[in-house]
């Protein structure tokens, strides 16, 4: 028996045609007609045929294309590669011969699953349809990936591997925790027909009435390797809605199985629960933006299968799949196209890496925690980035703010135990008795700003309406004040009430990877970064960046990015714009013209709330196209030179990051 060897594809005419220089890719695509060139999509489609579960897999191989006519009927499979080691030998059939093909154990075992007994099934499978050995083709499928899994007609198979453990049980509980709720908009929840008469079910406030074995059945499903990689959960997010979660014998839809595990989230289930590596926002709504899909990129090399999750203009960025590249070259071109078209939000998915490694570039083969700063903030004001030098290949030059240096650190993992003595004592360690009569630096209490620090701002006050499952602000204030207040040093966790615990795990679960720090001024600004953070470290804010950037200045008068943090009074663009001021307050809302939700300004006399800045006209420009745009919920954004900030006042720096 011989191995299979595959016959070429056809060739993509237009891949071959495309442009290598970003500059002038972003000048085509701003500035030509769309092509009328007919694009070739081939592919190869793989039909398993029928056996029993312990038969050799035969299956045969077939070229069409997505453009055929009629549509070819495929299902796509996603799941986990798994190791190389100690393949597996299925057999390709075709022409009245044999051939054979080596494939993953964890491909073999799902395909003993998903194979019917009585007929065949078509599906397409990247590890056998694609020509691994060949880079070329590679490099041409991949850029198809969000056609092949979007357009297949007969669905996604989501195969998260065979039943272990409590699984099957674990499976059951997530169709019957489906069956009790329903979803009218992103984390509100409402009890279904079949529940009407028990809103324990959709109420976020009500843990799930589970115990140990439940929780472990549910952790043998989330827990499952599926959630770890990037590209298998592109394949479900350009799936139709006719998907299928299969594990072991046992299978549900994928809106159920998503509807089920997000409401496990959304009751914030034990903390079992919570360390496990999904997150409630790798589901479907509002993952539209690289800057968001990045952080789900952080156990693969494979960056390129990002770009199939993006949606224009970002996926105009001219971006050719070129596998000959490292890794480090591949990350880097994404952050320098995107830093050229005015956005420097991917700065912030930067760690401390060592010296080998662009400090400016996110290591996406690394993992790390994802940040919980869970809400929309906008550091860098309604503005783009402006950059210089991009054709450098290691020195990033962008313009900002520098705000302050990092003066005290206290690293706060002791919080991630729930020991509420040690947070009772880091708390008084971190603040005297006297922080209740004392002011914060760019406004408020100084309690508040201390409140706001510690979780964050995930506060029901940041959102409008008010959101119902973060704390309260005025719980917050009443936690610190208890904990502080003199002769109150044997206080217990008993001591609170409901709202001042919520609280409490709200600090917990927002600082357990995280440090606090006050900042070098006098008063000194509080903020949250991460857990290397040293003194003498600065925080400075971007021109379109988010969140501002901790930075590390090392010789000859360069900085190396530590990674994104949050100081309070400066989350909003008043580095640019200066404060905040009454009758406005920051808060996100739901715009549907926006399909999420954007950052914006309520007016708290008369409760309306706008997405224009109402400092904008601090800046001598012609802000009516904003503003117009603005009142259609929109958020635009505009290139500011750094000399405009500087008339009015601004101390604007150059920063080089190496």
């Amino acid at each position: 028996m011989t191995q299979y060897q595959y016959a070429p594809l056809p060739s993509d005419i237009q891949q071959k045609a495309a442009t290598t220089n970003i500059f002038q890719r972003i000048k085509q695509l701003t500035t030509s007609r769309p092509s009328k060139l007919k694009k070739l999509r081939p592919i190869r489609l793989l039909t398993i045929l029928p056996g029993h579960h312990d038969d050799e897999i035969m299956v045969s191989l077939h070229q069409t294309s997505l453009d055929a006519r009629p549509t070819p009927s495929y299902e796509a499979l996603s799941y986990v590669w798994g190791s190389p080691k100690d393949p597996e030998t299925i057999f390709i059939t075709g022409s009245n011969e044999l051939w054979d093909i080596q494939v993953t154990r964890n491909l073999a075992v799902a395909l003993r699953h998903v194979r019917y007994t009585d007929k065949p099934r078509v599906t397409w499978i990247d590890a056998v349809c694609i020509d691994q050995s060949n880079l070329d083709e590679r490099s041409s499928q991949v850029q198809l990936m969000g056609d092949i899994y979007g357009l297949a007609p007969s669905g996604v198979i989501v195969w998260l591997g065979p039943e272990e453990g409590e699984s099957k049980y674990g499976m059951q509980l997530l169709e019957q925790l489906s069956s009790k709720v329903e979803i009218v908009e992103p984390e509100t929840f409402v009890p279904s027909a079949q529940s009407q008469h028990d809103g324990t079910w959709a109420d976020t406030n009500q843990p799930l009435p589970y115990q140990g074995r439940e929780l472990f059945a549910l952790g043998c499903i989330i827990n499952r390797p599926w959630f770890t990689r990037v590209w298998i959960r592109q394949e479900i997010f350009l799936a139709s809605d006719n998907a299928l979660v299969l594990c072991g014998d046992c299978t549900m839809t994928w809106n159920n199985f998503c509807k089920a595990v997000r409401c496990v989230f959304a009751k914030n289930t034990p903390a079992v629960l919570r360390q496990f590596p999904i997150q409630t926002r790798w589901f479907k709504e509002n993952e539209n933006s690289l800057a968001r899909i990045c952080e789900l990129a952080r156990k693969t090399p494979f960056t390129y299968k990002l770009l199939s999750m993006v949606y224009a203009p970002e996926q105009q960025l001219g971006i050719v799949p070129d596998y000959t590249l490292s890794i480090l070259q591949v990350y880097r071109d994404v952050v320098r196209r995107f830093v050229g078209m005015g956005d420097l939000d991917l700065l912030a998915e930067c760690r401390p890496t060592d010296s080998s490694w662009i400090s400016w570039v996110p290591n996406w083969s690394q993992f790390s925690r994802s940040d919980s700063l869970q809400y929309t903030f906008l550091t860098g004001g309604p503005f783009l980035a402006v950059s210089r030098n991009l054709n450098n290949d290691d020195i990033l030059s962008i313009s900002g703010v520098r705000i302050d240096r990092v003066s005290k650190v206290f690293d706060l993992h002791n919080l991630i135990d729930y020991n509420y003595g040690s947070f009772i004592k880091m708390i008084r360690t971190l603040i005297p008795s006297d922080y209740a009569q004392m002011n914060y630096a760019t406004g408020g209490s100084a309690i508040e700003a201390f409140v706001r620090t510690l979780v964050t701002e995930q506060l029901e006050e940041i959102c409008h309406p008010p959101a119902l499952g973060p704390p309260k602000l005025l719980d917050g204030i009443r936690t610190i004040r208890k904990i502080i207040a003199p002769g109150n040093e044997a206080i217990q966790y008993h001591d609170f009430d409901d709202g001042e615990k919520k609280f409490i795990s709200f600090v917990n679960t927002t600082m357990e990877d995280k440090t606090f720090f006050f900042t070098s001024s006098s008063p000194p600004l509080m903020g949250a970064g991460i857990q290397s953070l040293q003194p003498g470290d600065l925080v400075c804010a971007f021109l379109g960046c988010e969140r501002p950037l901790l930075l590390r200045p090392i010789e000859n008068s360069k900085y190396r990015v530590l990674g994104p943090a949050y100081l309070r009074g400066y989350m909003h663009g008043q580095a640019f714009l200066g404060p905040i001021t009454a009758p406005f307050r920051a808060v996100t809302t739901f715009v549907p013209q926006s399909g999420g939700d954007v950052f914006g300004f309520l007016d708290t006399g008369t409760g309306r709330f706008q997405i224009e800045d109402p400092r904008i006209d601090v800046l001598p420009l012609d802000w009516r196209d904003y503003k117009k745009y603005c009142k259609q919920g929109l958020r635009p954004l505009r290139t500011v030179a750094p000399e405009v900030f500087e008339s009015v006042g601004v101390k604007m720096e150059w920063f080089d990051i190496v």
